[in-house]
């Protein structure tokens, strides 16, 4: 069946580096049989991999299978952003350290044969994020991380944050907490979403993957209640020894009491008791080192063929030049 798929009418040759790339619309038959052999990802099994592609349809998503002299090296499952051309990988925020199945040595050369542009997160990945004359506009991220067994109550001082964290035990004193309650994931992501005006069809498929990996027990909601109100939730993933910081939120109307310093704090000490070796939090926002130290990078960059790079940036000079002519005092008329 792979044989036949791969000369069909689907199929194009990838001019950049001579891969097959065979796109699909649906799941099929052929993308089980290239999955065998390819390697899983740590954090991503293929099953989960499977279910965040076939989330909504055709409409948003794509499967690409890559293939060199007809043995499968690499599948994609990517997510429409907006644009024709523009899309994410599947794994895009939710999985850290899974980019998509590939046999060692390809997933550059898979990114590269795409053929159209794709944004790629490289954070907590096993090796260097590496080189591309495709890539476009790479950008660098600390990443704030703390170990378990340093003294968080040591840090915080040192960071000027350990004042505000016992005001907030003060304050949420008559609050509970809860671990991994029934519903908890949902909460916590789906108001997660509008907050940081997140795509719907990513908050589905953020929850999606935190449900398959709370049942593998990987996966952590906390929730802040005020009797049985949910006040305030952190999510983490499991990533080998360590835990990462996925989702936050909390309800506006309680931050006079610091909910979501007083729910981070005890995530952060139940972690440490569980027996963890780090807590990572990821990167971008500088209030982080109030929780945790920069110790390394992260990467966020994307993947553009040369063609479809160069239309870009004439379309994007065409849209320059009415400011730029009102900039001059001459007026754009339409004649």
């Amino acid at each position: 069946m792979l044989n036949n798929i791969i000369e069909s009418k689907n199929t194009l040759l990838a001019p950049y580096n001579g891969l097959k790339v065979t796109w699909f619309d649906s799941w099929h038959p052929v993308i089980d049989e290239a999955l065998q052999l390819l390697p899983e990802m740590e954090t991503c099994p293929h099953e989960l991999f499977r279910l965040l592609i076939e989330t909504h349809g055709a409409d948003q998503k794509r499967i690409t299978l890559f293939t060199e002299k007809g043995v499968p090296v690499a599948v994609a499952g990517l997510r429409r952003i907006s644009r024709r051309y523009r899309f994410e990988l599947v794994t895009w925020i939710i999985i850290p350290d899974s980019i998509f199945p590939t046999q060692p040595g390809y997933l550059m050369p898979a990114l590269e044969a795409l053929g159209v542009e794709v944004i790629v997160c490289w954070r907590r990945m096993h090796s260097p994020r590496p080189s591309s004359l495709l890539m476009r506009d790479p950008e660098e991220l600390a990443v704030y991380q703390i170990q378990c067994s340093t003294s968080f109550e040591d840090y915080w001082r040192e960071s000027g944050h350990w004042n505000t964290i016992k005001r907030c035990r003060n304050r949420c004193r008559n609050f509970n907490h809860v671990i991994n309650p029934p519903g908890g994931v949902e909460w916590t992501i789906k108001n997660w979403g509008p907050v940081w005006d997140v795509d719907p069809i990513l908050v589905d498929d953020s929850i999606l993957s935190a449900k398959y990996m709370e049942n593998q027990g990987q996966h952590y909601t906390f929730l802040l209640l005020d009797g049985e109100k949910p006040v305030a939730g952190h999510t983490f993933l499991q990533h080998g020894q360590d835990m990462v910081w996925q989702v936050t939120y909390r309800d506006p109307t309680y931050d006079k009491f610091g909910v979501g310093t007083r729910l981070m704090d005890i995530a952060f000490h139940w972690i440490a008791e569980a027996g963890y070796n780090s807590i990572d939090l990821g990167g971008r926002h500088t209030y982080k080192v109030r929780w945790a130290p920069p110790v390394g990078e992260m990467s966020i960059f994307t993947i553009c063929p040369e063609p479809l790079f160069r239309a870009k940036q004439i379309l994007k000079k065409a849209r320059s030049i009415p400011g730029k002519l009102s900039g001059l005092g001459v007026e754009n008329r339409e004649i």
